[in-house]
């Protein structure tokens, strides 16, 4: 009873406020009994009894302000569309105060160049309609097609079905909105004619009751980046547990003949967020696939071919997880690649690169890297690094263009030093005469990093590689017959160094097993190759090694039980 006192007596002074000044008592002052006060850009007010004059006066004094004085319920005569505004720029301030209307289509509607700003109150349409009325174009709170808005501080509320279900407290096709802390009861629905015409919207922090859809007509695919586009800069979309919501996830993607629509139907918050990651992840529930380092400002991805094409020459790209599916990526950009022991399938490089491993090597690139215009692998590792077969252990020379399965590995031997002794122990000559071999004693020796078992074995070079058995010293006297048994050139450079990998039979699509290859290093600029490895960390090792004579060969054995030779 009391309730239908409280509503008869709410409706006699609605009714009350709507009527024009003359039907007041003799004597009441218009302030006190006004519904709306219009207050013109150069400061003149006035107080209207009638809230229509009021629209009618603010819409046509550009920079004006309407201010509600009481709460407003629009009558019947408004019919169907509601009140609508096509021109003019002014702001609406509810003042704390309800704009209400049994309205079937719109309360409001905001088009052509209208420029709007709606503040500190409530929008609320209170019409009600049967089961299959509480369409997102009906019982409307706001609906704009053009024009701009803003919103500040404004609850809107769309009408129900008699089952209760809201229909759309915003709906938006055209112009553009700001949103700037609001509360939606109803869902915000955003409809896009195609990927080309978007209404341009900025959330920046609000209320969603009953949640959102976004839906691009005749697209076949999820408009991620558009959706994103509907947030302010910084703003993300969390459910009611404060969890973030991945726009791109497919579970809230329906892809239809009529288009792609994202639906997230419960209650969530859009609100300026600062991701926090680590290991990939914010403490939020935000994943990332990559991070692309500008000037020392790190941005964060969620999809890698967007890190990639962000990323420009100087800045690194690090891989945040495993790189999805049989994705093929292609670095034309100097940036420095880093897998940060995550996994990409196929990757081509078009130019000069550092690739690295920041995760200590458990990286792999699984399928194949390629190397073009006129590179080589030993060209994208920084000093003291290499590329080795996952699978294997094999490692990779420095010339090779394509290789598979591969990680990024600290070398395990950064130089290798050759030095030749005299048989009174006096340093030999860095340059020794074709057959001199009588009393010259050759040494070799290396540093490394990490463990591994170091041995020797020496060989003779002669058009191919000769062991010399029993030659496993790092200490070796040349023999006085050395000359006749093996034809040595004039001019050999100790500086040249060489890698062989022992041949271990494994499969490996369109790879094959390659002739051992050489190269001159000049002035001690270490070259080490194979048909399919090198160490890019030796190639400075032996500058101060030019010696004429034997070459050096220093085994060390390395892990998977691979063997690494090293001649010099």
């Amino acid at each position: 009873m009391k309730k239908r006192l409280l509503s008869a007596f709410m409706a006699l002074a609605l009714c009350l406020t709507l009527l024009p000044a003359a039907a007041f008592a003799e004597g009441a002052e218009i302030a006190e009994s006004g519904a709306a006060q219009v207050t013109t850009a150069e400061g003149a007010e006035r107080v209207y009894g009638s809230f229509n004059e009021a629209w009618s006066a603010a819409i046509k004094s550009k920079g004006s302000t309407l201010k509600l004085l009481s709460d407003v319920e629009l009558p019947e005569e408004v019919g169907e569309d509601g009140l609508p505004v096509s021109e003019g720029s002014f702001t609406l301030d509810l003042n704390n105060k309800t704009l209400q209307g049994a309205i079937w289509k719109q309360l409001l509607e905001v088009s052509g160049t209208a420029n709007i700003t709606i503040k500190n109150g409530s929008l609320v349409n209170t019409q009600t309609g049967p089961a299959a009325t509480a369409s997102s174009t009906n019982l409307v709170a706001l609906k704009i097609s053009g024009g701009t808005v803003a919103l500040d501080k404004v609850n809107l509320t769309s009408g129900i079905n008699s089952e209760g279900k809201h229909s759309s407290a915003l709906y938006i096709t055209g112009g553009s909105l700001t949103v700037t802390g609001s509360t939606f009861t109803g869902e915000v629905g955003v409809f896009c004619e195609n990927s080309g015409t978007r209404p341009a919207l900025s959330i920046a922090d609000a209320t969603l009751n009953n949640g959102i859809f976004y839906w691009v007509a005749d697209a076949q695919a999820s408009d991620t980046a558009g959706l994103e586009a509907i947030f302010a800069d910084g703003s993300m979309l969390f459910d009611q547990d404060d969890k973030y919501i991945d726009l791109a996830s497919k579970e809230y993607w329906l892809i239809e003949n009529v288009g792609a629509i994202f639906f997230y139907t419960e209650k969530c918050i859009v609100k300026p967020h600062t991701h926090k990651v680590v290991n990939g992840a914010c403490e939020c529930g935000a994943t990332f696939a990559a991070s692309v380092t500008q000037n020392g400002a790190v941005t964060y991805y969620k999809d890698f071919n967007e890190a990639l094409s962000a990323a420009k020459d100087g800045d690194t790209l690090k891989l945040l997880k495993d790189v999805p599916g049989d994705v093929t990526a292609t670095i034309d950009k100097a940036i420095t690649f880093d897998l940060n022991g995550h996994r990409i399938y196929d990757l081509t490089v078009e130019c000069k690169i550092i690739l690295k491993d920041s995760a200590g090597g458990t990286g792999k690139i699984a399928e194949w890297l390629r190397v073009e215009n006129g590179l080589n692998i030993g060209d994208l590792l920084d000093e003291g690094y290499a590329l080795r077969n996952a699978g294997t252990g094999a490692w990779y020379g420095e010339t090779e263009q394509t290789v598979g399965n591969v990680t990024v590995q600290q070398a395990p031997i950064t130089s290798v030093t050759l030095t030749a002794l005299n048989a009174d122990g006096t340093a030999a000559s860095t340059s020794i005469p074709y057959g001199t071999t009588g009393g010259i004693k050759l040494s070799a020796s290396c540093t490394r990093q990490g463990a591994g078992k170091l041995s020797c074995q020496w060989y003779t070079i002669g058009g191919t590689l000769q062991l010399i058995d029993g030659a496993t010293e790092p200490v070796y006297q040349l023999p006085a017959d050395l000359s006749g048994r093996v034809h040595l050139p004039r001019h050999l450079h100790g500086g040249r160094l060489f890698q062989e990998r022992r041949h271990h039979h494994h499969h490996h699509r369109h790879q094959q097993d390659r002739p051992h290859r050489r190269a001159d290093a000049e002035h001690g600029d270490a070259d080490l190759r194979s048909g399919t490895l090198r160490h890019q960390a030796l190639r400075q090792a032996p500058r101060h090694c030019q010696q004429q004579g034997r070459r050096g060969h220093v085994y060390m054995g390395g892990q998977h039980g691979q063997a690494q030779r090293w001649f010099v």
